[in-house]
């Protein structure tokens, strides 16, 4: 989880080297109760790569928490494919706990939120021909990716489907055959897959019965 010290409401008292000191820091599973961050300074937004061990697929979830800790939103970027196949077949979509009646969904991220996070997302920006990206197939939602000076906002939007739950969208991207900006989608989901992300299972279990509620 990465955080800066400086958007702590403590950051211009001597609480907070003491805080640090004991840790508070770099222990991921105490700095969202102890550091309390000043609004409009960054948000909690965390990245959690999944295994095959994990029904669904390999690959990452971005996800962004309220000051409880509570999961507000949450992006995927997930690997499909089959153990015969030899490529990538990828699949994204978005959760969102007070999803919009209008079936957009949208997440934004800028640097304080996650620097890891939007330089990737910024890179995909630069490497992509497209924008807007539809599902293959049957399926008619579609996401699209915005840069707009220091912020990159994901959106995803449904069509007709009805495989997607209340609160959530996903977009099937297809294959190294079918994906608009194969190439791209694959930069991405190799640079998330190593060294910027950790892996929870428990957090993942929490995601895919929120992903699946009906």
């Amino acid at each position: 989880m990465e955080r800066k010290c400086e958007n702590c409401m403590w950051g211009e008292t001597e609480l907070k080297d003491f805080s640090c000191d004991i840790g508070f820091c770099n222990d991921e599973n105490l700095v969202c109760k102890s550091h309390q961050f000043r609004e409009d300074l960054g948000k909690d937004i965390d990245i959690v790569s999944c295994g095959c061990f994990i029904d669904g697929g390999e690959g990452f979830y971005i996800i962004e928490r309220d000051e409880n800790g509570k999961i507000v939103r949450f992006v995927w970027l997930l690997n499909t494919e089959t153990e015969a196949d030899n490529y990538y077949n990828f699949c994204t979509g978005m959760w969102d706990r007070n999803a919009s009646t209008t079936g957009r969904f949208k997440m934004s991220i800028k640097p304080e939120d996650n620097e890891g996070l939007y330089e990737a997302l910024s890179e995909f920006y630069d490497l992509s021909l497209s924008k807007v990206f539809d599902s293959s197939g049957f399926c008619p939602n579609w996401m699209s990716i915005e840069r707009e000076e220091d912020e990159i906002t994901l959106t995803f939007c449904k069509g007709a489907s009805f495989l997607d739950s209340k609160d959530s969208v996903e977009v099937y991207l297809g294959d190294c055959f079918t994906c608009t900006e194969y190439d791209a989608f694959d930069s991405l989901f190799q640079k998330f897959l190593g060294s910027f992300t950790s892996e929870d299972r428990n957090t993942l279990m929490k995601l895919l019965s929120l992903k699946r509620s009906i």
